[in-house]
């Protein structure tokens, strides 16, 4: 996501939080953080090599290490 997985979590945690018992919470929204970026970055290509490029930057931000919003 070009806003983060935090963006809007804490709407969703008090509204729904059924959505939030469940397990590994972290790790799945880690992962569907991931498939927002990679998506970001194929519908947004860079016209050159970029490490700036929005979608670039947040891919290998994530593939370093996994989202920091704690559940």
């Amino acid at each position: 996501m070009l806003f983060g997985v935090a963006y809007g979590m804490d709407w969703l945690r008090r509204d729904y939080p059924r959505l939030f018992e469940g397990e590994n919470l972290r790790e799945r929204l880690w992962l569907h953080e991931l498939c927002c970026a990679l998506r970001a970055l194929i519908w947004w290509q860079p016209t050159r090599p970029s490490e700036d490029h929005p979608p670039v930057f947040t891919l290998r931000r994530l593939v370093k290490e996994p989202s920091t919003w704690r559940p």
